[in-house]
């Protein structure tokens, strides 16, 4: 009698392997145990598609449970019907200590399936940078390309993962130009799939050459993109004009970054503000509150819509916020030293005005040009000495999220990896938008104390503009005034209702940083509850300002920084000047 099957045209699998398929998903560890126990014969046994239960383990992702079945003797380099083994479900799922544990029992890394996908195609198609670590620590490769000619790069263009995608171009670890079966390289299905900052960091790499690259259809990447265009997708929409005016330049031409729309946002509001000046002097000197009123609504609206990056493929840092507040020092201190010091009653405050702009300038050039705490290397193994590795974090079960995808290197639990800035720093507190510079362990101290001068220049702004106001408009209500000063020197008055603003802001922000020092911890490393005495807060707060170590802190924090040799985070040039700042 033929054997029974279903209408796939296999052959029914044991009810008894069913429930114990069921109870490993389930993460039923007990139940597990005792249906192994009485059938020990059921690792072996294979399910729907040739499943085996330490598949059916490593797609749950449950490292104990992957354990626990290799213990009654599971193969981890059993196959199913699509030559897939334990291996590469765990891959799949991107949890290195699970092909760790595969790799200990016996497991092959170096097998392909029936596509001739290895592992690292599996990882690469999750996205898994942990994962590709894994494999490279291994001794793998990334050039390895499956029956269609795909590399894990095509992969992870396929798919669209950022972090895997620059960490297969560092250190050249697969190849770009790698052309799959149908003829397209990365940087077609990049295109193809509106992947836009995907494309510009391929674009960067290989230079324009790589945009006349035809696949097997005759098409280049301006080809691919263009049956898309009426998609309206926002990376083909980005793509577009960008690809088309590359496309049309020598393929020797060096390649620019938005150089202009970078400094647009930087220089902006100085400019602008510069020109309502100009204008309401010059021109409208009757209706100055108009032409500044228009000038500020635009400024404002700008710096709402604004992001913390350029809104083009190559995702650098906005300036705007930085741009808006050196436009605010350069204009208090033009009207400083050119409209009010004929109206002040002593010369002292003009001295002061000059040593406290003297001071802020000072510090906001230290906090600009020095080094905020940089973390060069990962941390050290205490027994070999060696920076630890991801196969170690495997071996102590600890978890990945200490591993930086960009610096390649596992940091302290007290060391936070700067997306803007690219790199790691320790005891990091903020990336600061009003400065393009992160606020970490070497310039924490020197942050506060600026945000404490600037207060002090604002206020000493204030005070000479009240003796400016008193001196020119005497004898007049503050409701009269106002109105004079909006029509007639709307300069002064803007400047002033933002300084008001500003140091409220100002103040609020120091009040913040003050408490989070007071508990000798950061913005970003912090913890709610402390136990710390008001007198311990105080002491932390004064040896915080000295520059030294907290007093007294009820966070884990580590005693000494790390300086190594500066580790590249990413291979393709950057031209944005911030990057030089």
């Amino acid at each position: 009698m033929a054997t029974q099957t279903n209408r796939d045209g296999q052959a029914p699998v044991n009810p008894e392997l069913q429930v114990l398929m069921h109870a490993i998903s389930s993460c039923a560890g007990v139940a597990v145990q005792q249906i192994l126990n009485q059938n020990p014969d059921l690792v072996k046994e294979k399910g729907w598609h040739g499943q085996t239960v330490l598949h059916r383990a490593c797609l749950s992702g449950d490292c104990a449970m992957v354990r626990l079945l290799l213990q009654y003797g599971a193969d981890p380099n059993a196959t199913n019907d699509f030559l897939e083994t334990p291996v590469h479900y765990a891959s799949k799922r991107g949890i290195p200590s699970l092909v760790h544990i595969l790799c200990q029992a016996g497991g092959n890394l170096n097998v392909k399936d029936k596509s001739g996908k290895s592992p690292v195609h599996n990882a690469a198609q999750t996205g898994s940078v942990y994962m590709l670590q894994y494999f490279e620590e291994k001794g793998l490769g990334f050039r390895d390309l499956d029956e269609n000619l795909q590399s894990p790069l095509h992969c992870v263009c396929s798919f669209g993962h950022l972090e895997a995608f620059k960490y297969l171009l560092r250190k050249g670890r697969s190849d770009p130009r790698q052309a799959d079966s149908k003829g397209d390289t990365p940087l077609h299905i990049c295109v193809r799939e509106g992947y836009a900052h995907g494309s510009w960091l391929l674009i960067n790499y290989l230079g324009l050459a790589c945009l006349h690259v035809k696949n097997n259809l005759g098409q280049t990447p301006l080809d691919v993109l263009k049956q898309f265009d009426a998609s309206k997708k926002s990376g083909h929409t980005q793509l577009l004009p960008l690809l088309t005016e590359l496309t049309s330049k020598p393929q020797n031409s060096k390649i620019q970054g938005p150089t202009q729309l970078w400094y647009f946002h930087l220089l902006m509001p100085t400019v602008v503000y510069a020109f309502a000046i100009f204008v309401a002097v010059n021109i409208f000197p009757n209706y100055q509150g108009l032409v500044f009123v228009v000038a500020l609504v635009y400024i404002m609206k700008t710096c709402m819509k604004a992001s913390h990056r350029l809104n083009h493929v190559s995702r650098w840092a906005n300036p705007l916020f930085a741009g808006t507040f050196f436009a605010g020092m350069l204009h208090t201190m033009i009207v400083y030293y050119w409209t009010i010091p004929e109206h002040l009653p002593h010369q002292i405050l003009l001295y002061l005005s000059i040593i406290f702009n003297i001071l802020q300038l000072y510090l906001y050039y230290k906090l600009i040009a020095a080094d905020p705490g940089v973390v060069r290397t990962g941390e050290l193994n205490e027994k070999t000495r060696q920076p630890i590795t991801i196969i170690d974090l495997c071996d102590k079960n600890s978890s990945m999220d200490l591993f930086c995808h960009e610096c390649e290197h596992v940091r302290s639990k007290v060391t936070k990896h700067c997306k803007l800035c690219e790199i790691c720093y320790y005891r990091m507190d903020h990336h600061c938008l009003f400065l393009l510079k992160c606020v970490a362990y070497n310039n924490h101290a020197r942050f506060v104390w600026f945000l404490i001068e600037t207060g002090f220049v604002m206020s000493m702004f204030l005070l000479q503009t009240y003796f400016y106001v008193t001196s020119k408009y005497p004898g007049k209500q503050y409701s009269t005034m106002l109105v004079d000063m909006f029509w007639d020197d709307c300069w002064i008055l803007s400047m002033v209702v933002m300084h008001i603003f500003s140091i409220i802001w100002a103040v609020s922000l120091i009040k913040f940083q003050l408490d989070i020092v007071a508990r000798g911890q950061t913005t970003y490393f912090q913890q709610k509850i402390s136990t710390l005495t008001a007198v311990d807060k105080l002491f932390n707060i004064i040896y915080f300002l000295q520059g030294k170590a907290a007093y007294r802190t009820d966070f884990e924090f580590e005693d000494e920084p790390k300086n190594y040799p500066v580790q590249k985070p990413y291979p393709v040039q950057q031209n944005y000047p911030v990057q030089n700042v």
